[in-house]
């Protein structure tokens, strides 16, 4: 990831900072739409899973220009979400509606340099993860 888009993804994400678990729970609610039997394993009551989903989110944008140091911690989300169930490909459809909510909220302010860079930084981001699910797969 280059700075310029570091600094795409930073300036954007003050943007969605106010309605973040908002933003998240358009995402699961589009993925659930889609893919129906992910549905059951959303809370019943997924507020807090939203809350902690951008918190997450947070952290890795102020932390995207040392990747390395999320690696780890990634790492281990990806082997918690796996004994819930979750693999690669859910993290690959989330990232799709994830992609569609921001590019939703922002408008005519979303263009083709910041839907790479949050591809980019959410490509690696499901590396990260995956490698922690799969060991035998490198993060991007």
């Amino acid at each position: 990831m280059n700075p310029a888009q570091v600094v795409l993804i930073r300036r954007s994400f003050e943007f969605f900072k106010p309605c973040g678990p908002a933003l998240v729970a358009h995402a699961t609610r589009g993925l659930i739409d889609s893919h129906s039997v992910l549905g059951s394993l959303i809370p019943s009551n997924p507020a807090a899973l939203h809350r902690r989903c951008f918190e997450t989110l947070e952290q890795i944008v102020r932390r995207c220009d040392r990747f390395g140091t999320l690696e780890a911690p990634l790492g281990e989300l990806g082997r918690r979400a796996g004994r819930h169930g979750l693999s690669h490909l859910h993290y690959g459809a989330m990232k799709v509606h994830l992609l569609r909510a921001m590019a939703d909220l922002a408008g005519a302010d979303w263009g083709p340099e910041l839907h790479e860079a949050w591809d980019l930084l959410l490509d690696a981001t499901i590396g990260a993860m995956s490698a922690g699910t799969f060991p035998a797969h490198k993060a991007a």
